[in-house]
Formats: structure tokens, C-alpha cells, sequence
């Protein structure tokens, strides 16, 4: 029997330490208002689900098979967001709050 809790051991480090390496996460760029931003997130499994998430109405910015993105970014200036993609196994993975920064660019906002 003393075996058995060093091999229990064993395998809640393994087990532990896998959940480690599978952490999925994204990229947090800075955004600036009516400027080209890029980002990029952890190789899962695709395809990867985008939305921004804001203060109104999320921008969901579909369906990619690759692990970056260009963007326009269409919010204004001040606003707080955050990115948000979903791999094709549910798994989720978020960006730090971003503050999008002031443009005298304001061609993209509706």
C-alpha cells in the first residue's frame, strides 16, 4: 500500500502539469480608433470564433482557420473591450480589458 499515494501523486502532477501546457490565450494588442490593429491567439484546434467584446454590441468577427487577425478597429476612442475566441472544441480564451486610443480618424464609426 505505500505505493499507491506516491503513484496517486504521480498522476495528479501529470495531470496538473498538462492542464499547464493546454492553456489557450490571446494575444492583447493596443487599439486605436479607425486604425488597422493585428492580433493572434494560441494553435488549438480551428476554426477560431472572434468577437469584441464592448460596451454595446459585440463585434463578432467570424470564423477564422488561422491564429491572427487584422481588424479595423470600428470603436470609439475611451471604450473598453476585450477579445474573445472560441476553438472549435468550446475551449474560450480572453485578451486583457483594452482601452481603445483617440485617432482624428473617424471614418469607420457608424
Amino acid at each position: 500500500m505505500p505505493t499507491t499515494p506516491t503513484l496517486i501523486s504521480v498522476l495528479l502532477l501529470f495531470l496538473a502539469a498538462s492542464a499547464v501546457h493546454a492553456e489557450f490565450s490571446v494575444q492583447t494588442p493596443e487599439f486605436t480608433q479607425c486604425a488597422l490593429a493585428q492580433f493572434s491567439w494560441d494553435q488549438t484546434k480551428g476554426p477560431y470564433n472572434v468577437i469584441i467584446a464592448n460596451q454595446t454590441d459585440p463585434a463578432d468577427l467570424g470564423d477564422h482557420d488561422s491564429t491572427s487577425l487584422s481588424w479595423n478597429v470600428t470603436i470609439p476612442s475611451g471604450w473598453n473591450v476585450m477579445i474573445s475566441v472560441e476553438d472549435a472544441e468550446g475551449k474560450e480564451a480572453w485578451s486583457r480589458p483594452i482601452t481603445v486610443k483617440p485617432s482624428n480618424n473617424t471614418s469607420c464609426l457608424h
